[in-house]
Order: C-alpha cells, then structure tokens, then sequence
C-alpha cells in the first residue's frame, strides 16, 4: 500500500499517517484516513483507487475550513477532507508519503496560489 496527502511537520515519521491527528492521507485501496489512532483502519472509502503509474494532483485549499481534494490521473477531483484549518492549530503542512513496505516515490512539482 501506498498513502499519500499532507501532514504536520511534528508527525512521528516511523507510524502510519493515517493513525494520527496530525497526517491526511488517502491509500491507493481507496481510503481517505486521518487520526484512526489504529495501525489498520478504520478505512474510510471515498477516495479514489491508484496504483502504479498514475498521477494525483492534490489540491489543498486552506481558506475557509480547509479541504484537501483528490484527482487520480486527470479525473474530476473528489474532496476528501474537509475541516483541515480546524485541526492543524496554525501549524505548517507539509507533503506526506507512507509506505507499507520500501519502494520509490516522486514528488513531481508543488504549486502554490
């Protein structure tokens, strides 16, 4: 499994995103996961499935409540957390990655507006 999304900087970077308060993630089974606080789900699934060689673009809009949406190579977005701005007490966000077993991701290119 691979999950990927956006997280506070003090997230412990040995754990699983998904289990704490401070990561957003989506898994490429379909999930959108943030604070479970268990290493295996509860998985939420409405996200969009992604494997290998597909590209998603992230968008995350922090005005307002804060949203974090998701489009799997070039389809419509889907909004899959919202109520971001809420949680993160101000503090930075910063592109996330976890991995289940070792492997090889890249981070194309960041935009900001």
């Amino acid at each position: 499994f691979l999950w990927a999304g956006v997280a506070l900087e003090s997230v412990n970077v040995n754990a699983w995103l998904g289990k704490q308060s401070g990561g957003w993630v989506v898994g490429s089974n379909g999930s959108a996961n943030h604070a479970t606080q268990q290493d295996n789900g509860p998985y939420n699934q409405n996200s969009a499935a992604f494997g290998e060689g597909d590209e998603l673009t992230f968008v995350l809009d922090l005005t307002g409540d804060g949203t974090l949406s998701l489009s799997v190579n070039k389809a419509s977005s889907i909004t899959v957390f919202c109520g971001i701005c809420d949680e993160t007490g101000g503090q930075p966000l910063v592109p996330a990655i976890s991995l289940k077993s070792p492997g090889c991701v890249s981070i194309e290119r960041m935009l900001h507006f």
